[in-house]
């Protein structure tokens, strides 16, 4: 018998190849969001957090609902005390969490990747509210058995936002501004990336407790690189403002240990991954 798997965010972005990603490996899945019809959630109201989790007892609870960058507001709400709720539900019934927090809780100049157990050092609100929701994870100690992901950057058409897809449309008249060529590094997954990882943070094998997963490919890529890799598909208009150098990229060796799977290196994305 499959083990029920209620996926909060499930109509975002991520949340729908996570969703589809779960059934086809053959799990039943209950999506919720404020959007729902059939299972409506806000995770603002603690009230309607607990009884969607009582009344389907999920065995793991994905938790992706939240504000993205660039929100001015209800950030503590809505990422932290939002993410209290929904793991206090889940420890109520024993289901297992599975958390999508972010890259951006790691310092953003760095000589090597980063790695699960260094020091957080967020410079954004958005990567601060990853962190205390991380730090309420910690706190349920045992009570519940919680997978953090540290997605890095996702990119693909269905994220026109992403730096990628910005090189894509760029246009003479529009181009792309650059905050340097070779000091501004990422690295860049994939939401079907994602969306493995998740599969496999649903079964993996961990202890009770909280435990921190990177998702990221390992591939530092540099604004020029990137730039080439664009170019070779779609032209590219790029003016370049040279900035603080800004570099973050994911060190993998966790990853393939607890999950068993790690992204592809945008080196060797297919043209879909750009284009769609």
């Amino acid at each position: 018998m499959t083990v029920p798997v209620l996926v909060t965010g499930g109509d975002g972005v991520l949340g729908r190849p996570i969703v589809a990603a779960l059934r086809a490996a053959g799990r039943e899945v209950a999506s919720a969001s404020r959007a729902s019809r059939e299972h409506p959630l806000d995770i603002r109201r603690e009230a309607e957090v607990r009884a969607l989790v009582e009344r389907l007892r999920p065995g793991v609870v994905v938790h992706l609902a939240a504000l993205l960058p660039g929100a001015s507001d209800d950030l503590d709400e809505v990422n932290v005390e939002g993410t209290r709720r929904v793991a206090d539900a889940a420890a109520s019934v024993g289901a297992r969490l599975v958390f999508a927090s972010s890259a951006a809780v790691y310092a953003s100049v760095r000589e090597s990747p980063a790695r699960e157990d260094e020091a957080v050092a967020p410079t954004t609100p958005y990567g601060r509210s990853k962190v205390r929701a991380e730090e309420v994870l910690d706190a349920f100690g045992d009570a519940v058995t919680a997978l953090s992901l540290r997605i890095f950057n996702v990119s693909g058409p269905e994220l026109p936002g992403s730096l990628p897809q910005r090189l894509v449309r760029s246009t003479e008249a529009e181009p792309v501004r650059l905050r340097g060529l070779d000091d501004f590094v990422r690295d860049y997954v994939t939401p079907a990336d994602v969306a493995r990882a998740v599969v496999a943070a649903v079964d993996a094998a961990v202890a009770p407790g909280h435990t921190r997963v990177n998702v990221g490919s390992g591939a530092a890529t540099s604004n020029r690189a990137l730039v080439d890799l664009v170019a070779r598909i779609a032209r590219v208009h790029v003016v370049d403002e040279t900035g603080p150098r800004d570099r973050v990229w994911a060190d993998t060796a966790r990853a393939r240990a607890v999950l068993g799977v790690v992204p592809t290196p945008i080196q060797d994305w297919s043209a879909d991954a750009f284009l769609g």
